[in-house]
């Protein structure tokens, strides 16, 4: 009996984690006419507004499930795909308590995630259903005990690892998955800014790689980071090797990622994350080394310091000769658009607001405007 109140306090533990992960964007005005398709496999809830949604939705999801399920394992039955009209957060999201994913269906999501085709459904249903069918795995061991006493705690389990795992596996099928020819793997913003640290001698730590950053820039590098390696696993390994290892992982989970990367590869993750740093170093030293001379009598450019922490400036637009527009967000200052003095470095905030990750915007001719 000490045992088993053990277990439980842990498995509760870890679903107060999983909805810490979960912001709340369950927004359910009045007036809203729900209804519901279903389909082998999926219960797709939607507003009757939604409805050309729905169905879109129900047939990538089926097509995509045999592929997924074939690489991470599971399986759904009468499985709640919620779509959500009533929120512009763009995202999406699955939780183990009252297991389901919600979707919001927003058309500001433009191509910033999935630039080849900046279908939003088509990117982020594929990459939910990787987490559905990662938290339906059951492969015994202690999960295995919890779950006669609620499903839901045994697929909260899944959570114990860094999340960045599970969402690099996520983001590799996204990207490479049959049919998948977008995907943020795909995207040279996501991916070169783990490589551009990794050339100038300051790579991302082997807990960067995988743990969400609070207090730094990039806030998604969990994505980005465990995405090269997952590639990496895959090219190295077999693609099973990292599924057999969350297996692992999801068995006996206190023993931590790092045992259940060894079980697999039979290296620790300090020697495996060397052999990484080296080989990734080879493989896209070439790729962005410049194949271009400067020209000598090219003047040298003017850096732009805000005076502000942090700073992230897009896509500058001249107002005139000594006048920048600029969308920037910093740590200590509000998000949106600035202008930017060039003779005094002064800063002025025109518009607080946010963007979309390809920063499109433009004034118009007469400057007045900003579309």
């Amino acid at each position: 009996m000490r045992s088993l109140l053990l277990i439980l306090s842990l498995t509760l533990l870890f679903a107060q984690e999983v909805m810490g992960q979960i912001y709340s964007n369950q927004y359910r005005p009045p007036g809203l006419e729900w209804r519901e398709l279903q389909t082998d496999r999926f219960r797709i809830v939607f507003p009757a507004k939604a409805a050309d949604d729905a169905f879109r939705a129900a047939a990538i999801l089926e097509t995509h499930y045999p592929h997924i399920r074939e690489r991470i394992g599971g399986n759904l039955h009468r499985f709640p795909v919620i779509l959500n009209t009533e929120s512009d957060n763009a995202n999406g999201f699955v939780t183990p308590l009252n297991f389901r994913t919600e979707v919001e269906l927003t058309p500001s999501r433009s191509k910033s995630m999935n630039p080849h085709s900046g279908d939003w459904l088509n990117l982020v249903l594929p990459h939910e259903l990787v987490h559905a069918l990662h938290m339906s795995v059951n492969p015994g061991g202690v999960t295995w005990l919890t779950g006669l006493l609620s499903p839901d705690l045994r697929r909260s389990i899944h959570t114990a690892a860094p999340v960045g795992v599970f969402e690099g596996v996520a983001v590799h099928y996204e990207s490479h998955g049959p049919g998948m020819r977008g995907g943020r793997g795909n995207h040279p913003f996501f991916v070169n800014r783990f490589r551009e640290e990794l050339l100038a001698g300051s790579p991302w730590s082997m807990g960067q790689l995988f743990h969400r950053s609070a207090a730094s820039r990039p806030f998604d590098r969990h994505y980005a980071g465990s995405w090269e390696f997952i590639d990496w696993m895959d090219k190295q390994y077999g693609e099973d090797a990292i599924r057999e290892a969350i297996r692992f992982h999801y068995r006996w989970p206190f023993l931590g990622l790092g045992v259940a990367l060894r079980s697999e590869t039979g290296e620790w993750p300090g020697r495996l994350y060397r052999r990484f740093i080296r080989d990734r170093e080879r493989a896209v030293g070439p790729e962005l080394q410049s194949s271009h001379t400067p020209d000598p009598a090219w003047t040298v450019g003017q850096k732009i310091d805000p005076g502000l922490k942090g700073p992230s400036m897009r896509r500058p637009l001249w107002l005139d000769g000594n006048r920048l527009l600029i969308h920037g967000s910093f740590y200590n200052a509000p998000t949106g658009f600035w202008i930017y003095h060039i003779d005094s470095g002064r800063m002025n905030l025109m518009h607080e607001s946010g963007s979309t990750d390809d920063y499109r915007f433009a004034l118009s001719r007469d400057g007045r405007t900003l579309h």
